[in-house]
């Protein structure tokens, strides 16, 4: 909030700290007054002195907790594009014979704003987030053609495909500056007596580790919800086969004398004193169902040699390069998640182990119960 009256008040009156423009002010309305004026959406009290903050059981005051303002125009436009009005989801509760199913509908992901009067609420932040790109190729997909031609088609430099998987890599880049990102490496094995040179999407060196990444961008549509066997589809052909890969790619290097990978670069060959991480990137969030590893094997959704992998959404991967501040942390905080996996525990969510383990030494504990 200091940010945004920082800017407000730098683009209203000009720099804070000109002593001309503090003399020239008007606070008969409050020391925040004219902020509190120009931004409605936030609480303040009546003499306009100082901020409110409400808790967000407080139900009272929903409409305040969850009002999203639009700053400018454009953001009006953005709202307008992504905001339902009441009713605008009915087939939540009218469609099938269960009224009320999580199966049913599912405009909420595509537009998780909602609009009421000439007010905008988003009651669920974390909704846009994880849906962020579901969001944008709906909306490309508006313009069917442009949609067809250069966003489902892998030539294309801005398809899906290609784009999700330079996505993750960008991501990776930005907090393990020490680590040199590879993608679209090729290698060479023999499988079942034919010579094969299958790709890894990225391979990571550093001086401390080699990070063998795999990308799937598949997606549940609305039928593979509704249809169960077309998730557990969906399931296998993007999480279990990119834990796949990614052991294909560790066996080569356990199992060569010299594991070379080929690179747009050149050849890079691996050292294999370092320690060997596997990581799946999925553009689907599967969070909730990865928590309950023993079940997902039991189901043969998993096998059991796919424990070690860490298998993690684009969405709550932006979050840990969003906290997590050296390689060293990072290290840590798979080594972590290996033992979780393997330990046969369970979890609920991704993003609840990243906040344990940033602010109650999770890692340390979970080493200490091995």
């Amino acid at each position: 909030m200091h940010e945004r009256w920082k800017k407000w008040d730098e683009k209203t009156f000009g720099p804070i700290d000109d002593e001309t423009t503090l003399e020239n002010r008007d606070f008969s309305k409050g020391l925040f007054g004219a902020f509190f004026e120009a931004n409605p959406d936030v609480a303040h009290t009546e003499d306009g002195m100082h901020f409110l903050m409400y808790q967000p059981n407080d139900y009272g005051n929903s409409d305040k907790i969850f009002w999203v303002y639009p700053q400018n125009e454009v953001e009006t436009r953005i709202l307008d594009s992504l905001s339902m009005e009441f009713g605008d989801n009915s087939a939540f509760l009218a469609e099938s014979e269960f009224k009320g199913s999580i199966m049913n509908g599912h405009s909420i992901f595509e537009k998780p704003f909602v609009k009421d009067g000439d007010k905008y609420y988003c009651f669920t932040p974390m909704i846009p987030h994880r849906n962020l790109f579901l969001i944008a190729e709906k909306l490309m997909m508006r313009d069917g053609a442009y949609y067809q031609k250069n966003f489902q088609q892998n030539t294309s430099p801005i398809s899906r495909d290609v784009y999700i998987e330079n996505k993750v890599k960008s991501v990776m880049e930005s907090f393990l500056s020490d680590v040199t990102f590879y993608s679209s490496v090729h290698y060479k094995i023999v499988e079942d007596e034919v010579e094969k040179n299958p790709e890894l999407d990225i391979l990571g060196v550093s001086d401390k580790a080699v990070y063998i990444i795999e990308v799937k961008a598949h997606e549940l549509s609305y039928k593979d919800r509704v249809r169960l066997d077309g998730a557990k589809y969906k399931f296998k052909a993007s999480v279990a086969e990119a834990c796949k890969q990614c052991c294909r790619s560790v066996d080569f290097i356990n199992n060569s004398t010299e594991p070379i990978f080929g690179t747009q670069q050149g050849a890079v060959l691996i050292n294999k004193t370092k320690p060997i991480y596997k990581i799946a990137v999925t553009f689907q969030h599967y969070s909730s169902l990865l928590g309950q590893m023993d079940k997902l094997v039991a189901a043969s959704l998993m096998e059991e040699r796919f424990r070690d992998t860490w298998v993690v959404s684009l969405f709550d991967l932006m979050v840990v390069a969003d906290f997590v501040e050296s390689e060293d942390e990072f290290l840590s905080y798979l080594d972590m998640r290996k033992i979780i996996n393997t330990n046969h525990s369970t979890f609920h969510d991704e993003l609840d182990l990243l906040g344990q383990f940033l602010n109650e030494n999770l890692a340390d504990k979970v080493i200490n119960c091995q």
